[in-house]
């Protein structure tokens, strides 16, 4: 997670599709009826806190979070309405910290509801 923090654009994709694999993969091996978004989220706040930062470094911070929601979107995970609408909500909350991560969020946002019609 904190990889996806990284101010190198090549960088932060290596972590991202790692990130994504990982997350799909123990999806596919969990059987556990619990939410792991939550535990996700979490981890998010643990490894990427954006307190006490400067600007920058506060932004790289923010996109590293909004990338780890996209690597939750991609991996399939968000499969309980609730989940879907944690995940929105965070991802509303970048797109209004910062004017960059709105075409990053909206993406993530619409590829969410893309996989949800798939599923019905």
């Amino acid at each position: 997670m904190k990889g996806l923090a990284s101010s190198k654009e090549t960088t932060r994709k290596g972590f991202f599709l790692c990130l994504t694999e990982v997350l799909r993969l123990y999806h596919e091996q969990n059987t556990s009826t619990g939410s792991e978004i939550e535990e996700l989220l979490d981890m998010i706040e643990q490894h990427l806190p954006t307190n006490n930062l400067s600007k920058g470094e506060e932004g790289e911070y923010l996109v590293g979070k909004c990338l780890c929601i996209g690597a939750i979107v991609y991996s399939n995970l968000v499969v309980k309405p609730e989940d879907g609408a944690i995940i929105v909500k965070q991802l509303l909350q970048f797109s209004s910290q910062r004017s960059y991560l709105k075409t990053i969020a909206y993406d993530y946002i619409v590829m969410y509801i893309k996989s949800v019609s798939n599923y019905r």
